[in-house]
């Protein structure tokens, strides 16, 4: 694994008037000096110092190809079983057990898987930028492969 670097120092500091634990650039400073808090402009004192930036968590720096993989296919999962609560919705059970969809649900999603991306209502893209966002938020702080 190559060394990490470190661009500066974060300071935490503790405000004696908004009361807010806070993280600030640090530069050159000791524990227990008085600095000016970012936030409501009183005055702080350094309660302890950081590397900047952090170091990923130990669990993220040691996954595997296969980790990635099988934390993208339990997404993968969580996202396909939404989508099929919500058809449920769209729909009746029959006694045969079979599932009938409404007439216009099938016309609206034959529309869209038929439509490229860009030519997708914003929010339609909207819906499938959101279902990115959980992707990312989950591969955050993973090192890449």
């Amino acid at each position: 694994m190559s060394e990490r670097k470190v661009v500066g120092v974060m300071v935490r500091l503790e405000c004696e008037n908004c009361h807010g634990n806070r993280r600030v650039p640090g530069g050159q400073r000791t524990y227990g000096e008085t600095v000016d808090c970012p936030v409501c402009h009183g005055r702080g004192t350094v309660e302890g110092m950081e590397p900047w930036p952090p170091a990923a968590p130990e669990a993220a720096r040691s996954l595997s190809a296969e980790d990635v993989v099988d934390r993208l296919a339990a997404i993968e999962h969580e996202r396909w079983s939404g989508w099929m609560r919500y058809l449920f919705t769209k729909g009746k059970h029959r006694p045969s057990g079979g599932f009938e969809i409404e007439a216009a649900s099938v016309v609206h999603w034959h529309r869209q898987m038929e439509m490229p991306y860009e030519n997708l209502t914003e929010n339609e893209k909207e819906s499938d930028r959101k279902e990115v966002r959980k992707t990312l938020a989950a591969l955050k702080g993973l090192k890449q492969c």
